[in-house]
C-alpha cells in the first residue's frame, strides 16, 4: 500500500512517517509541492495526509484525482491546527475522509491510523451474508458501471449500469474478457508487474458499446492484492463521459467563436490589420511604458494615400480594395515585429515604431516605405499608382495622452499634404505651426 505525506513541518512529517511505516505502507513525504513533484514516480495512493494549506492549494480530492496523485478510493486526510478550525471548513467541500488535529498527538493518531486501516481491511472478511448481499446491493444500485475482473482480464462481476452503457445484459458480459469493451484487438490488460507497481490510477479512453459505437468513458482502476500484495484482480468503475465531451465541445466552439468576434472587432475586415481601437490600445501601453521609463521613444506615423480617390472614381471600389490590401502588406514588410500598423478608416494608416533608440531611426522606416508605396500596383492590365503624406510624431516622457498624439500626428499629415504630397512632415510641440522638417523624399 502506498501513502503520500505531505506536511512542511518536518517534526510532525516523521511522525506520520514512522506510524505509516509501522501500518505497512510505502511511504513518499514531501515538504512542499515542489519538492513532491520532483520526486512522484506517478503513482496513485492509497492514503493520503496533508497539512491544510497544501491541500487547500492542491484544490481538493477532486483536482487530485484528476492529476492522478489519488483515485476515487484513497483516503484523504488533513491536518488542521486549532486556529485554523473555523476555515476547515471548507474541506467539507473538498472531499475529505479524516482530519488530524494539531498539535499531533502520536498515540491518538496511531489508533485512529490503525482503527480506519482496519476497518478497511476487515470490510469483506468479517461480514455477515446479509452484510455481503448489502455491498452487493450497493454496487448494483450505482449510476457508474463498476467492473471486477481477475488480473488475467476475465470479468467476475459487473453491475447493471456498466452492462447497460455497453448494451449488454449482465449475462452476456460475467466470464467475457473486458477486452470486449476495447476499440482495439491490440489491446491488452495491465500486466502483473504494473498492478504491483501502481496500485491505482485514472484515465480517459474510449469504449466500444454491444452495437460497435464508441463512446469516451473515464476509467479509475483499483488494483486487489492479498495479504503478501500480489495482485489477485481489478476494481475498475466506467463513468460515460460523453455529455461532458459534448459540453467541452461546445465550450471550445463558444470559445473560438468569441475570439473570432474579438479579433473582428478589433482589425480591419479587408487588411486584417488592426483597426482604431486596437491601435489606439497599443499606443496607450507604449505611452505606459515611456511614463516607467521602461525605454525612450517611440515614433508616431499617420499615413494618407495620395490621389486615391481617383483610383475608386476611374478604376472602381475593386481596384481601390485591391490597392488598399496591398498597400498593407507593404507596409507590413518595412516594419519589426514590436511594430504596429493599423488601418484607421478609407485610405488612412497609422504605425506605430515602439522603443526606437533615435528620431533618425525613424527616419529611416519613412524613407522604406514612401519608396514601396509609390512602386506601382498591377490590376487587371492596367498599373495604379499612389503615393503617401506622412505625419509624424514623437513620444517621449513630456507626451501626455494617446488622444493628444494622434491629433498631433494627423495635424502633421495634413501639413505634409498641403506641401505637396509624397512627404513627411514632424510635429515639434514647441512651434506646431511651421518648425518642423518638410521633405520629399525621392
Amino acid at each position: 500500500m502506498m501513502a503520500l505525506v505531505l506536511e512542511p513541518n518536518k517534526h510532525d512529517r516523521d511522525q506520520l512517517c514512522e506510524i505509516l511505516t509501522d501500518l505497512g505502507y510505502e511511504i513518499t513525504s514531501s515538504e512542499n509541492w515542489s519538492s513532491f513533484y520532483k520526486q512522484w514516480s506517478g503513482v496513485c495512493f492509497n492514503l493520503a495526509i496533508f497539512e491544510f494549506h497544501a491541500y487547500i492549494e492542491a484544490g481538493g480530492k477532486r483536482d487530485l484525482i484528476e492529476r492522478g496523485i489519488v483515485s476515487a478510493s484513497t483516503n484523504v486526510i488533513v491536518c488542521v491546527s486549532f486556529e485554523h478550525i473555523e476555515s476547515s471548513a471548507e474541506l467539507l467541500y473538498l472531499e475529505v475522509n479524516d482530519v488530524l488535529s494539531k498539535p499531533l498527538n502520536r498515540a491518538a493518531i496511531a489508533m485512529q491510523l490503525r482503527i480506519r486501516n482496519k476497518q478497511k481491511q476487515t470490510m469483506w472478511s468479517t461480514s455477515t451474508p446479509e452484510q455481503h448481499d448489502m455491498f452487493l446491493k450497493a454496487f448494483e444500485t450505482m449510476n457508474v458501471g463498476v467492473t471486477i475482473s481477475d488480473t488475467e482480464g476475465k470479468i467476475l462481476y459487473v453491475n447493471p449500469a456498466d452492462a447497460l452503457m455497453h448494451g449488454y445484459t449482465v449475462d452476456e458480459l460475467v466470464g467475457k474478457n473486458v477486452r470486449i469493451f476495447a476499440t482495439t484487438r491490440h489491446w491488452k490488460i495491465p500486466s502483473l508487474e504494473q498492478m504491483r507497481e501502481f496500485s491505482s490510477w485514472r484515465r480517459e479512453t474510449v469504449n466500444r458499446r454491444k452495437d460497435n459505437t464508441l463512446f469516451p468513458v473515464q476509467l479509475t482502476s483499483d488494483v486487489v492484492k492479498k495479504s503478501d500484495g500480489e495482485p489477485i484482480g481489478l476494481v475498475t468503475i466506467c463513468e460515460d463521459i460523453t455529455a461532458r465531451k459534448v459540453a467541452e465541445d461546445i465550450k471550445k466552439q463558444d470559445t473560438e467563436r468569441m475570439a473570432r468576434l474579438v479579433h473582428q472587432t478589433l482589425h480591419d475586415p479587408l487588411t486584417k490589420l488592426p483597426n482604431r481601437t486596437l491601435f489606439k490600445d497599443r499606443l496607450n501601453y507604449a505611452l505606459s511604458r515611456i511614463v516607467r521609463k521602461e525605454h525612450d521613444c517611440f515614433a508616431l506615423l499617420f499615413m494618407d494615400l495620395d490621389n486615391f480617390k481617383n483610383i475608386n472614381d476611374i478604376y472602381g471600389h475593386s481596384a481601390g480594395d485591391h490597392v488598399l490590401f496591398q498597400v498593407a502588406a507593404r507596409l507590413q514588410s518595412c516594419l519589426r515585429p514590436a511594430d504596429t500598423v493599423a488601418r484607421l478608416g478609407g485610405d488612412e494608416f497609422a504605425i506605430l515604431l515602439d522603443e526606437i533608440k533615435d528620431p533618425s531611426n525613424a527616419l529611416n522606416v519613412i524613407g522604406r516605405i514612401q519608396s514601396l508605396i509609390k512602386e506601382p500596383y498591377s490590376w487587371k492590365d492596367h498599373e495604379l499608382l499612389t503615393s503617401v503624406s506622412i505625419g509624424v510624431v514623437l513620444g517621449t516622457q513630456q507626451s501626455n495622452s494617446a488622444d493628444e498624439l494622434m491629433r498631433q500626428a494627423d495635424s502633421a499629415m495634413y501639413t505634409a499634404k498641403a506641401n505637396g504630397k509624397a512627404q513627411y512632415h514632424i510635429f515639434e510641440p514647441l512651434n506646431p505651426s511651421d518648425v518642423a522638417s518638410d521633405s520629399a523624399l525621392t
